[in-house]
């Protein structure tokens, strides 16, 4: 029996407007919630469309694709639910959601997930949404520090901040070595092309000072354009490959577009190490970074410049290197090292499943949810 089980606190209510059937990355944070918290409580799921089925109970989604539809859904849905059911605290999977939530605040109390851009996302109305319904959210759940920070400093009115890192299934990636994706030696992007992950600085500024040590070293870059995304617009990727182009590295980076869950493992599991060259922009921030937990989980590490929320996903010096924001110079002797094997520092599995296994972050979640149902009642 965990210890929660006897609790008062048995029924969770989740909505969330990002919850595909089981994917990768960010999208699978609502869905190791909903995984890894229904083995100590009830936890029903209010989603949008999806031309795939769930396999799983307690799932309801939208009967029509679109924002609008959802919310109108969402609302309908979570008012029966919570009348006939009873969920102890209604939970959203992002602030996004943060305005419907105040309908549920007379039955239950009512929290929300922030993940970095939702708190800044530069829109006139949707900021005064934000600003009047968070005065009615029991409390906030933060992906970083960073994301805290950007809440604190914008004033809003929060009862209770905490701040639990998304978690990965980590014995997923505890596996032998598959066959290589290159038989050469190479360092890795993962995610979104977009002007924020800094690839072009990086190869402009550091990938060379690294060729110049090792000559065979290649870069292979995994991901596309954002084209769902609300902030972000398409052009980035012409612009990376008019970098590459114009550096004459057609041989040495490697653009592979989006890939699936085993092809990912497998382009990290044989990586020498990730690079996540984050640059802060405007009206944009890098919430956490997922791609470097799930390196860690591979035991690779990962050389990441120290800005947004970058650094609560990097254990400095046990899953990789915190460089100072621009300075390529220490950020390409970090990866040289990695390639010589003479980097400096201690890899700690058990560091990471402490602190980003999601059996463990399930525990920070119900202790959280239970802290503002107690004061609830």
């Amino acid at each position: 029996m965990n210890k929660h089980s006897g609790h008062s606190l048995n029924h969770i209510l989740l909505i969330t407007w990002n919850f595909p059937p089981k994917k990768g990355g960010m999208e699978n944070l609502n869905w190791n919630f909903y995984k890894y918290l229904s083995g100590h409580v009830k936890v029903s799921v209010i989603a949008p469309c999806s031309p795939e089925k769930d396999n799983a109970p307690n799932i309801y989604r939208a009967p029509v694709k679109g924002f609008p539809f959802f919310l109108m859904y969402a609302l309908l849905r979570g008012l029966y639910l919570v009348y006939t059911q009873r969920p102890k605290i209604v939970f959203g999977g992002s602030l996004v959601v943060a305005p419907l939530l105040i309908f549920f605040k007379l039955f239950c109390p009512v929290a929300a997930y922030a993940h970095g851009l939702d708190v800044i996302y530069n829109n006139k109305i949707y900021q005064i949404l934000l600003d009047f319904s968070l005065r009615f959210l029991d409390g906030i759940v933060c992906n970083s520090r960073n994301t805290r920070r950007l809440i604190q400093q914008n004033n809003y009115h929060v009862k209770n901040l905490a701040i639990i890192p998304p978690c990965i299934e980590v014995d997923y990636y505890i596996t032998p070595p598959s066959s290589r994706f290159l038989k050469s030696k190479y360092i890795l992007s993962l995610g979104r092309l977009t002007e924020r992950k800094g690839l072009i600085e990086f190869i402009e500024n550091c990938y060379g000072a690294i060729l110049a040590r090792h000559p065979d070293i290649e870069f292979v870059i995994a991901g596309g354009e954002p084209k769902e995304a609300v902030y972000h617009r398409e052009g980035y990727k012409k612009k990376l490959i008019e970098c590459i182009a114009s550096n004459n590295l057609q041989d040495k980076v490697h653009l592979v577009g989006w890939v699936n869950n085993d092809t990912k493992k497998q382009l990290i599991i044989h990586c020498e190490c990730m690079v996540f060259p984050v640059i802060p922009r405007k009206n944009d921030v890098e919430g956490f970074g997922i791609v470097a937990i799930e390196a860690a989980a591979c035991g690779r590490p990962t050389v990441a410049f120290d800005v947004d929320g970058v650094g609560d996903a990097v254990i400095n010096g046990v899953t990789g290197q915190l460089i100072p924001f621009a300075e390529y110079l220490k950020m390409a002797e970090a990866i040289k090292l990695i390639i010589d094997g003479t980097a400096d520092y201690q890899f700690k599995m058990e560091a990471v499943k402490n602190k980003y296994g999601c059996s463990h972050t399930a525990f920070r979640y119900l202790d959280f949810f239970e802290k503002l149902y107690s004061h609830d009642t």
